[in-house]
């Protein structure tokens, strides 16, 4: 769906060469309403959006995080293809980083961590 842009409400508005294709009807390619919840600073889709919140369906999650996790509130998501020193690839503060999630340790002052 490259080339596909919708309104704010999720109508689609255009469809690159969708008039190319023998009984396109824009109307049948809107976005669907989904539940969307944070939880300790992370976002949660639930494509059921009559589903049950998430508080309901996972008691005591939010405390589990915590208990496990204390400085979830401090975390902050660290691009992995260039830092904020310009430095790329090369970067001194890749080790840092947790290659797999590109999320790295952060102080509550907002410097980075050993």
């Amino acid at each position: 769906y490259h080339a596909w842009s919708f309104s704010h409400d999720g109508l689609l508005k255009v469809a690159r060469n969708g008039d190319r294709v023998a009984g396109f009807e824009r109307c049948g390619y809107s976005l669907q309403p989904v539940r969307v919840e944070l939880l300790c600073g992370l976002v949660f889709v639930n494509l059921d959006a009559e589903a049950l919140p998430l508080s309901a369906q996972a008691g005591g999650l939010e405390d589990e995080i915590r208990h496990y996790c204390p400085a979830v509130d401090g975390l902050v998501f660290a691009q992995r293809d260039h830092c904020c020193c310009g430095s790329g690839p090369s970067c001194p503060h890749r080790s840092t980083r947790s290659r797999r999630t590109g999320y790295r340790p952060v102080r509550h002052s907002g410097e980075s961590a050993p």
